[in-house]
């Protein structure tokens, strides 16, 4: 499954909507491997 295709158009609608970065909001919200994962996930590149 490719998601970080996806969060590259799903960034900018969240900070516009929120105020915020989901990257920074992830890593407030999630610890431990799974937000570690969740965050190999966002930064990966294509």
């Amino acid at each position: 499954v490719r998601y970080h295709i996806v969060l590259r158009d799903i960034k900018p609608v969240y900070k516009k909507k929120f105020g915020k970065e989901l990257r920074e909001r992830i890593a407030e919200e999630v610890s431990g491997d799974y937000g570690e994962l969740l965050l190999s996930v966002f930064d990966a590149r294509d």
